[in-house]
């Protein structure tokens, strides 16, 4: 009986060691990612140009918004979409998302992508057309706008095809080209957080503590 005892006293004092490790562990981790420094903030009228509702994953109205310029072709885009998805779903129904194209010049097709999302976006398809082009993005053609749109369910293909004629929707992309050029942004990823610029790639761990931020200081 006393060997039993003092095995179970030796079992919980080990288990007890082993959660006091992994919380010191986890408490160092985060310690340890700092609240990146933006690169500038953003005066309230920029701010609102920027923030105003485009193609939005996420609720209008809730306490954060990202902002984030991007380009289909952008290799470095691409492994951004995933994480700004990680930190979505954390944070569901307290962040939103808005997307500003910046197709870069070098890239030939990012222009024609960009507007193919926003007419999948007047169909209420923005977020499944958005994932397939980033899938796509070493093996985009320029005739496979449509062919995409079929394969998300997109019913009205003619509307949908005829959209990508659209001048309105190519003065959108125009629209936020200039807006970036307003606000320096030559490059992309690009995050606007809540005012707050950050270029190039964020990580989950760098994205998580800004919105935890913004969400404490609200």
């Amino acid at each position: 009986m006393k060997l039993s005892f003092t095995t179970t006293v030796t079992t919980l004092l080990v288990l007890c060691a082993l959660v006091m490790t992994a919380l010191v562990a986890k408490r160092e981790f985060f310690a340890s990612v700092e609240i990146p420094e933006p690169l500038y903030e953003l005066d309230e009228e920029s701010w609102q140009l920027a923030s105003e509702q485009r193609a939005i994953v996420g609720k209008d109205s809730v306490s954060v918004r990202i902002v984030v310029f991007h380009d289909y072709e952008c290799s470095v885009c691409r492994r951004a979409d995933p994480i700004l998805d990680i930190v979505s779903r954390k944070f569901s129904g307290k962040i939103a998302v808005v997307y500003r194209h910046l197709p870069l010049p070098r890239h030939p097709l990012a222009h024609s992508a960009a507007m193919a999302s926003e007419c999948a976006n007047k169909q209420g398809s923005f977020a499944s057309y958005h994932a397939a082009l980033y899938e796509k993005q070493g093996s985009l053609k320029n005739d496979d706008w449509g062919l995409i749109a079929q394969e998300i369910g997109i019913a009205q293909i003619d509307t949908f095809l005829d959209c990508m004629e659209d001048k309105d929707v190519g003065d959108k992309i125009e629209s936020d080209k200039r807006l970036a050029e307003s606000l320096g942004i030559t490059s992309v990823p690009t995050y606007i957080v809540n005012k707050k610029l950050f270029e190039g790639l964020l990580s989950v761990a760098e994205l998580d503590v800004i919105v935890q931020d913004l969400l404490q200081n609200d």
